[in-house]
């Protein structure tokens, strides 16, 4: 669980996919910063979920659509998903 000022609570959750092995996590008691590795995946493919509080942001269209069609959007470290509502 996150708690950011401009989102509110957010839920980031490491999905190990196919053939993972384990998912490390570091214990920080501290603030982290974005970019920073917060933990790593251990062999073979996954993801990481974002769950952000409803009407916080409005997500691109591009993915939007995509996601009607039932098709991935690959999304990148540092890549934009969408804009904060204010």
């Amino acid at each position: 669980m996150i708690q950011s000022e401009q989102l509110g609570d957010v839920v980031q959750m490491e999905v190990g996919a196919l053939m993972v092995g384990k998912i490390h996590n570091h214990n920080y008691s501290k603030e982290v910063f974005k970019g920073e590795e917060k933990g790593y995946f251990e062999f073979g493919g996954s993801t990481i979920i974002v769950l952000i509080e409803k009407e916080r942001v409005e997500v691109f269209d591009e993915i939007m659509k995509n996601t009607k069609e039932g098709k991935e959007t690959r999304v990148c470290l540092g890549d934009a998903v969408g804009v904060l509502v204010s």
